[in-house]
């Protein structure tokens, strides 16, 4: 009798492994850039000048805004030698850029149409330190006998547990910027905007586990990196990476086109595709699936109007949460590209 039931625990175990996979298992998917308006809008301005940030850490703020800005390719950003150079021909470096009317003084100056200044209100990394109580196990040595994930009998070490008082670090850092973009000729600030980023991390001195706190440079640069790309991506387009998922259709040709799809020859897939749904046989759901994936393809491609065009088709065939989905998602994609 219980040979037969860690028969039928195995048998129980295997059958929901096979359910649970085949439920886990994900649909291909491919991840694409997509490019995104500016969150706000400042008209027709390119020529941009950026102005030494003041505070600790203003250094480094200037100089990543201004490499992002410069990487964007959306903005004309003016050298920083030559704004250095005019600021302290104005002596402004005595006083600093502390209001839109001398920032405009500095920027028209420079021939720029806007030029962005702001202050480091926050760059610091601190530890803080203490004692905790951690739980530990150590064998006993002695070996008793366990089911196994199967309902197999098997032989393991026994453990048990004890406490131990260990040593812990804190490491907190924090990033605070204040960023302006005044419009030179009006003086008008065209965005203000205050961001905030930080960084915790906790470690315990374990020796039978040693593990390093992160840099504190590395965190202030890594923080100074996301204080900036936040404010690159408010007043410039900016790409971001979007998960798209192809759907099954089960036939062979369905599978040929997912084939070139994973290599990325998104063509020849879209080709097999139209073949496929000239296909009679095809059942709704699995036609959906083609209009859905043409939909994808159309999409990755850059030809949005043909991929609401095949979204459509596959949502009025099929009206699933996916199909639905990317239909709304095409239609505020036009949208975003028509700002741009």
């Amino acid at each position: 009798m219980h040979r037969l039931r860690s028969l039928g625990l195995l048998v129980f175990v295997i059958v929901m492994l096979v359910l649970l996979g085949g439920c886990i298992t994900p649909p291909p998917s491919i991840q694409v850039k997509v490019l995104k308006p500016a969150q706000i809008n400042i008209g027709r301005i390119r020529r941009v000048a950026v102005a030494p940030f003041e505070g600790q850490g203003g250094n480094a703020v200037t100089h990543r805004l201004t490499d992002k800005l410069f990487q964007g390719k959306y903005f004309t950003i003016l050298e920083r030698q030559k704004v250095g150079a005019l600021i302290n021909e104005m002596r402004l470096s005595e006083v600093g850029i502390v209001d839109p009317t001398s920032a405009a003084q500095l920027g028209k100056a420079l021939g720029a149409e806007a030029i962005i200044f702001g202050s480091v209100d926050g760059y610091v990394v601190q530890d803080s330190t203490g004692r905790e109580k951690v739980t530990k196990y150590r064998k006993t040595g002695r070996r008793v006998r366990k089911h196994n994930i199967f309902g197999q009998w098997v032989w393991v070490d026994e453990t048990e547990p004890y406490e131990v008082i260990l040593p812990y670090t804190v490491r907190q850092g924090r990033v605070a910027v204040t960023f302006k973009m005044v419009n030179v000729e009006t003086t008008e600030l065209l965005a203000i905007k205050s961001i905030t980023k930080e960084y915790r991390e906790k470690v315990v001195h374990d020796p039978d586990n040693p593990k390093e706190l992160k840099e504190k440079d590395i965190i202030l640069d890594e923080l100074v990196d996301q204080t900036t790309d936040a404010f690159v991506k408010l007043i410039s387009p900016h790409y971001v990476i979007e998960k798209k998922f192809w759907e099954d259709i089960n036939t062979k040709k369905g599978r040929v086109a997912l084939k070139y799809f994973k290599n990325g020859l998104y063509t020849d897939a879209g080709q097999v595709l139209d073949q496929l749904m000239k296909n009679p046989e095809l059942k709704s759901e699995q036609l959906a699936a083609v209009y859905y994936d043409r939909g994808l393809i159309y999409e990755i491609l850059g030809n949005l109007n043909r991929a609401e065009e095949w979204y459509k088709k596959a949502a009025e065939l099929e009206a699933s949460d996916r199909h639905l989905k990317a239909l709304s998602n095409i239609r505020k994609r036009i949208e975003e590209v028509k700002k741009l």
